[in-house]
């Protein structure tokens, strides 16, 4: 678990509450009533405000996600075994903002004209809410995601919570910041070349790319290539990511194409490692990832 991070001269000690637990043991802690959404979210906007230097987050409505986290406690109080099928019950999740969030402003990192995106919330959100996820934020990226540093001249650089100096990765920049330094339980990225897996590696945070097909399709985001597009998880751990990527991202099967689907069931047990996996790990530190140096806010890598 990501911890003890250094940021804007400000200690970030090992995360407390629900940024502690697994997204598995969040829900059932929400179901024994043994979480409360209210206290989590003073947490939240406290480490917002202290983490803001480092340029995580794109857009927040403090307001509408205290409705939303009532609204969500009430439900599970009028429906219980409708929370007990919901794997993502009371997850803190912030989306890239270049997928569609109904009410909220879509910028991809620009001030250029996007094209015409339908206003309702992209495929990917509806599943989180489905699953019982709060979608509390939208996170900052590299412009219209094409880069893979975070500079951003637009919204500012994306730094590296290791380092605000070094950069943070990109395009999902914003995503593998808020997941490093605890910002919400997990985060949505898009990967077409790259954009997951870069900030993930630079941040050292859990994320992957989903198999071509395994994605449920791309509607209701910015898109760059049809055949390479995949919205996919940033996690804290292996285990998180899966759930994540099995509730929110995968495609369900007789779910109607591009639209919300039933997130059932729950990410299966990691306890016995994954059989038929090979698995990589740097042997450098997220700081220490090689890069071009520069940019409009001064983040670098050597």
């Amino acid at each position: 678990m990501v911890s003890d991070l250094y940021f804007s001269g400000v200690r970030a000690s090992e995360n407390s509450g629900a940024a502690s637990m697994s997204l598995r043991q969040q829900a059932d802690a929400l179901r024994a009533g043994k979480r409360s959404l209210t206290d989590e979210l003073a947490h939240l906007k406290a480490r917002a405000a202290e983490t803001a230097g480092l340029r995580p987050l794109a857009w927040v409505d403090w307001e509408r996600v205290a409705r939303e986290a009532q609204a969500l406690t009430d439900q599970i109080g009028r429906e219980p075994d409708r929370a007990a099928q919901r794997p993502l019950l009371g997850a803190w999740i912030s989306v890239k903002d270049l997928f569609q969030l109904e009410g909220a402003p879509m910028k991809a990192g620009t001030e250029a004209t996007l094209p015409l995106i339908p206003a309702a919330s992209s495929a990917v959100v509806q599943r989180l809410q489905a699953a019982g996820a709060l979608v509390f934020a939208k996170t900052n990226m590299h412009e219209i995601a094409l880069g893979a540093t975070g500079e951003n001249p637009w919204t500012g650089d994306v730094c590296n919570p290791h380092d605000p100096a070094r950069q943070s990765g990109g395009s999902s920049s914003g995503s593998g910041v808020a997941v490093a330094v605890g910002l919400g339980s997990a985060s949505i990225g898009s990967d077409t070349g790259g954009s997951i897996r870069i900030p993930s590696a630079f941040c050292g945070v859990v994320g992957f790319k989903p198999t071509v097909g395994s994605a449920s399709r791309w509607q209701g985001a910015l898109p760059l290539s049809w055949t390479c597009d995949h919205a996919g998880p940033l996690a804290r751990s292996v285990e998180d990511a899966a759930l994540l990527h099995q509730g929110a991202v995968r495609t369900q099967p007789g779910a109607r194409p591009g639209g919300p689907a039933a997130a059932a069931g729950r990410a299966p047990s990691l306890a016995g490692g994954a059989p038929g996996c090979r698995h990589a790990c740097p042997l450098r530190g997220p700081a220490g990832a090689a890069g071009h140096t520069g940019g409009p806010g001064g983040c670098r890598t050597p």
